[in-house]
């Protein structure tokens, strides 16, 4: 198999081998690789477990819910503290 990668990513690649983790670039993909498929996982198992039966409660239930103006202002809100912090 052979992949093209964008110069960044080269360089990228590159430091990882030169700091002595990595032995060679395929370890670097490949851990790449592994760190992807992990984080899928993930995202998969969490949208199964809690997003959809949380979207059927919700279907079951629309009192449940809030007005989207509502939820954009609670986001909003919850931003503009996370900036503040970070000041």
């Amino acid at each position: 198999m052979e992949i093209t990668v964008t110069p960044e990513l080269e360089e990228y690649v590159a430091s990882k081998v030169a700091s002595g983790r990595y032995s060679s670039a395929s370890e670097v993909v490949v851990a790449g690789l592994e760190s992807l498929r992990t984080e899928e996982q993930d995202i998969d198992q969490w949208l199964i477990e809690e997003v959809l039966p949380a979207l059927d409660e919700l279907e079951a239930d629309p009192s449940l819910g809030i007005p989207v103006d509502v939820a954009f202002a609670e986001i909003r809100e919850q931003h503009g503290l996370r900036v503040k912090t970070r000041a």
